[in-house]
């Protein structure tokens, strides 16, 4: 290839020598200003007479060479000719910040979608016979919740609550009818899911026995007679273990005043206490059931 090489510039045609031309070179016209690239012809260039094959520059003449005009930033972006020659699209950056737009409202509408439904569905009303139950219900079908819940013996059980019966040998002769009362009010309590517990307490059996409200009751139930002698103090103080919030108390001993206070000492400061009473009242312990915020019921 000859040392210098006489070209045109593209865009105003004002000629300029190029020295030492190889395929990638850059200069700037002397008339105009403008960038101009060259790059060797992709047909057949004619060899010199020693050539060198991995010489690009001995195979380019003056005919092979094609000025390209090239703006500033193209220049500035490198020196490759490969790299004039790409075309490279602009960047659209509105419409990618569209698509990601789009993509992120409907997410959005497919999570609120997916919150609604499942709020929808905790909030959704019962029919009419559907048996609910709240902190204040037992059973309903609509109106006051509290004033469905099932009553024993006068007292109604609209919270988890333990029952505490007496069947010493003073109860003998109304034991049969609280069990009577229990196996009525059983299904009613099942349905309604209040947990409750009824607990047996007499002076023969060191584990009282129990028996929960989901459960059935059989044939250990049938069995519980009126034996012995146990105070109700007493057989409160092993219930200790059970962290009771309501305790329903089934009494008809004869209570001096030391033993009746004895029953509100044991009892936790927080703990609601009923009382349900047959025959005569042991002076002092309506005052304890009015200052726990319980119900007392006379028999």
């Amino acid at each position: 290839m000859p040392p210098h090489l006489e070209l045109n510039c593209p865009a105003c045609g004002v000629g300029f020598v190029l020295d030492h031309a190889f395929a990638g070179s850059i200069c700037r016209c002397s008339g105009c200003g403008a960038l101009v690239s060259i790059h060797p012809d992709a047909a057949g260039n004619p060899v010199a007479d020693v050539p060198r094959h991995d010489d690009p520059t001995q195979q380019m003449t003056a005919a092979d060479i094609h000025p390209t005009i090239l703006t500033e930033h193209r220049a500035q972006a490198g020196r490759s000719v490969m790299a004039y020659q790409r075309d490279i699209p602009p960047r659209q950056i509105g419409k990618r910040i569209f698509q990601i737009t789009v993509v992120f409202l409907v997410m959005t509408c497919i999570i609120i979608g997916s919150v609604w439904l499942v709020t929808k569905r905790d909030i959704k009303q019962p029919p009419a016979d559907h048996i609910k139950r709240t902190d204040r219900s037992t059973i309903t079908t609509g109106g006051d919740l509290a004033s469905h819940a099932p009553l024993f013996w006068g007292v109604r059980l609209d919270s988890p609550a333990v029952i505490l019966i007496d069947a010493t040998g003073t109860s003998e002769s109304w034991l049969e009818d609280a069990k009577q009362e229990i196996r009525k009010i059983r299904d009613v309590l099942q349905e309604s899911k209040v947990p409750v517990t009824f607990v047996f307490f007499d002076g023969k059996q060191l584990d009282m026995p129990r028996f929960e409200s989901s459960q059935p009751l059989g044939e250990k139930f049938d069995a519980i007679k009126a034996s012995g002698a146990l105070l109700p103090a007493d057989a409160m103080s092993r219930l200790s273990h059970m962290h009771m919030q309501r305790l329903v108390l089934v009494g008809s001993q004869a209570l001096t005043d030391a033993q009746v206070q004895a029953i509100d000492k044991v009892l936790t400061p927080e703990l609601r206490l009923d009382v349900i009473w047959q025959g005569d009242l042991p002076k002092g312990i309506d005052e304890i059931v009015a200052r726990r915020k319980g119900v007392f019921v006379q028999r």
